[in-house]
């Protein structure tokens, strides 16, 4: 009888050891959900926001008429001469200086070109021709394509 008794005890005092454990288990879960879930919210609010960037830059963009082009590197020139082909010369090519604080805008296509003034960032251009990795702006002087960024606008 004490034996039975003992042995009760014994698996009553485990019982409740287990189950403490299982509540720290489901502790230590919901923590780590709740952590989880605060990094997953915070990661929303963060795409979220970028999202609305992108929306309010497009539609001003679409607001003013303009498109951004899409072509990079060497595919600027190309795109920019389809352009203007498709529309019959009926299109005007911005760039906007996105990729340096100061950009200097150069009498010919070559770094070893006399600057002749000076653009900075956020600053929109008229752009003429791509070449070579040089934009031929409309009022005057050329500056390095790399630090712009081009949209472009159909006149119907």
């Amino acid at each position: 009888m004490k034996k039975a008794l003992i042995l009760s005890l014994v698996v009553v005092v485990i019982a409740f050891f287990m189950m403490g454990c299982v509540k720290q288990k489901q502790i230590d879960s919901i923590e780590n959900y709740s952590k989880k879930s605060a990094e997953l919210d915070a990661k929303l609010v963060d795409d979220v926001a970028a999202v609305k960037t992108k929306v309010n830059e497009n539609n001003k963009l679409l607001k003013d008429g303009f498109t951004k082009l899409n072509a990079k590197g060497d595919d600027i020139a190309k795109a920019i001469n389809d352009l203007k082909n498709i529309t019959k010369g009926n299109v005007e090519i911005y760039g906007t200086v996105t990729n340096c604080s100061v950009l200097t805008v150069r009498e010919q296509g070559t770094v070893d070109s006399k600057p002749i003034r000076y653009l900075k960032k956020g600053d929109v251009v008229k752009v003429l021709t791509v070449d070579n990795g040089w934009a031929h702006l409309a009022d005057g002087g050329f500056v390095a394509v790399k630090y712009l960024n081009f949209n472009y606008k159909i006149n119907l």
